[in-house]
């Protein structure tokens, strides 16, 4: 898919309109090895400015810019002659549909939602440049048309005027006739067919054989069976084939031949036109690559988990990839039947998606972006989200519909919201203590536990540790333990010891996870603390009380010792007096 995305990337210029750094970097990140040219400007006059001088093929826009916001800056590109082409895409974390609909109402064409997420610019970029790259070419396939009509027209206009007679008229349609006599052996060429086989009449001896060896070699068998086939079965008849001539260049001629015939069934003439279309098989083969290109093109956008849809008058008149179709229940036969459109939009989302079909064949602007329900012929509803541009100049209007199911996705967020419920439920009510420190270790989040402790969460908000508590060591040896983990990605542990608001002694046992982003790099660090102020005293309670147990004991043991000595004095003392 990457190399997929690269290839319509390659040599494209991308303006990016934003004033964060990190949301430019993300981006940058998206489409680095693209092959694309990034321009960025930090602010909307910079944008307006940079997109009119470098036009480039595509704008991400942010909503929220100091000065003019990004609807402005849309409205003045789409009011500017030089850059109201330009596809917008904007890049907000606004997420009501009020917001969604003012971007459309603006002129932009897709939203991508805060945080921005790498492998989604990358596909919605790519397959937006694709919309684009496809719009262009039929931009030029239908002025080609256009001008191919006028020159019919030109051509029609001279024919009818012209008084120059037969030759004159072979010579613009490019288009002669010849006469063979098979009595005589003669063979009369128009002057336009010397002029499509390229030979002087006075240089060149007309005969079938010579006619022969004009064709191309792999070509000759063919055409003389045809000749004489014709003959046989006295029947007309038509043959494409080519010509070689002297230079190597290959030319394509149509030859149609009719035989004529004496009373006996004899062949005795045989007359015949032949017309240059080397102009119409050249066209033909750039049409065909044309559509295997389209074709290519749409498969490449499935393959990045895109469909795409072609509408004619409500009908589903071709779909990119049959799979996506077979998926949702739905045979060959009834595809080329052009099922209404209807049938696979959710019933709940109808008459709203139709009414926005309607206003916008009406010529009104209305969002070419937004999300709904599909549902097979099995009644299983699908979430996608749909991309609609109108194909200009085609009567009667057709649109092209980019689908991505996000059913998956849908769910997901509805599991990631749950989960993040449960989480910060079990977070605001928990006697432990939360933060979370970003990779400058400023605080962005303190629990109603830690806010408790520090008198307030404005204590800790927006600073570092240290800048919060200056005199510290433990603070700093705390922070230290912070900035190992988002240097390292390694969980830490530490035990804090500090003062509670009120200036009570306080002991927290810190464990320190590092957080990291989609793409593996840390972003910051959770801490969890839990109040170990107890366990320390009464551990401290513990010593104290095996401190004195000692001093007792060695007291006791030095009673001991006199004891004995006193003891041990009477003994003698009673012994002496009895000797004497």
């Amino acid at each position: 898919m990457g190399g997929t995305t690269g290839t319509f990337l390659q040599g494209r210029t991308l303006l990016l309109v934003d004033d964060s750094p990190v949301n430019l970097s993300v981006i940058v990140k998206s489409l680095e090895n693209s092959g694309a040219e990034l321009l960025v400007a930090q602010d909307g006059e910079e944008g307006l400015q940079r997109a009119e001088m470098t036009r480039p093929d595509l704008i991400l826009l942010d909503v929220m810019m100091p000065g003019i916001d990004g609807f402005e800056v849309c409205r003045r590109l789409k009011a500017n002659p030089a850059t109201q082409d330009i596809p917008v895409i904007f890049m907000t974390s606004l997420s009501g549909i009020n917001d969604k609909v003012a971007g459309f109402h603006a002129g932009g064409i897709d939203y991508l939602t805060k945080p921005l997420h790498v492998e989604e610019v990358r596909v919605r970029v790519s397959a937006h440049l694709k919309v684009r790259m496809l719009q262009r070419q039929l931009e030029e396939n239908n002025a080609a048309l256009e001008q191919e009509v006028v020159e019919r027209k030109r051509v029609e206009a001279v024919l009818r005027k012209s008084k120059q007679g037969l030759a004159e008229a072979q010579r613009i349609a490019r288009f002669g006739n010849w006469e063979l006599d098979l009595v005589s052996g003669e063979l009369f060429w128009s002057d336009e067919i010397y002029r499509i086989f390229e030979v002087a009449p006075d240089h060149f001896g007309a005969s079938y054989e010579a006619f022969l060896n004009a064709v191309h070699p792999d070509d000759r068998e063919a055409v003389n069976q045809a000749y004489i086939r014709s003959m046989e079965d006295h029947s007309p008849y038509t043959i494409e084939h080519r010509l070689l001539m002297a230079d190597g260049r290959i030319k394509h001629v149509r030859e149609c031949c009719e035989n004529h015939y004496d009373s006996e069934g004899q062949a005795i003439r045989s007359v015949g036109t032949v017309q240059d279309i080397t102009a119409t098989k050249l066209l033909e083969e750039a049409l065909r690559a044309h559509t295997e290109f389209q074709q290519t093109l749409l498969n490449a956008v499935h393959e990045v988990g895109l469909q795409v849809m072609i509408i004619e008058e409500g009908r589903i008149v071709h779909v990119g990839h049959r799979g996506i179709a077979h998926e949702f229940g739905y045979t060959d036969e009834m595809i080329d039947a052009h099922p209404p459109l209807l049938e696979v939009i959710h019933p709940d989302d109808r008459e709203w998606v139709m009414d926005l079909h309607q206003r916008r064949l009406a010529g009104e602007v209305v969002p070419g972006c937004y999300e709904l329900g599909l549902v097979t012929r099995g009644g299983v509803r699908r979430e996608y989200e749909i991309s609609v541009v109108a194909v200009p100049g085609t009567t009667p209007m057709r649109m092209i519909s980019i689908g991505k199911d996000i059913t998956e996705k849908k769910r997901a967020e509805r599991e990631l919201f749950r989960r993040g419920q449960e989480f910060q439920a079990i977070v605001e009510n928990s006697t432990d203590t939360v933060a979370r420190y970003d990779r400058h270790c400023r605080c962005g989040y303190v629990n109603p536990a830690l806010a408790a402790q520090l008198g307030g969460e404005e204590v800790a908000l927006g600073v570092t540790p240290v800048e919060s508590h200056p005199n510290s060591l433990s603070v700093t040896g705390y922070q230290r333990a912070i900035e190992e983990s988002i240097a390292t990605g390694q969980e830490n542990e530490y035990t804090l010891q500090w003062q509670r608001a009120d200036g009570a002694p306080l002991w927290s046992h810190i464990r320190i996870t590092p957080e990291r982003d989609p793409e593996g790099e840390v972003i910051g660090v959770l801490a969890v603390g839990r109040d170990i102020t107890d366990l320390v005293e009464a551990k401290q309670r513990l010593e104290q009380s095996k401190e004195q147990l000692r001093m007792l004991f060695a007291r006791q043991e030095e009673n001991h010792e006199e004891r004995q000595k006193w003891a041990a004095w009477e003994v003698y003392d009673s012994i002496g007096q009895l000797l004497m």
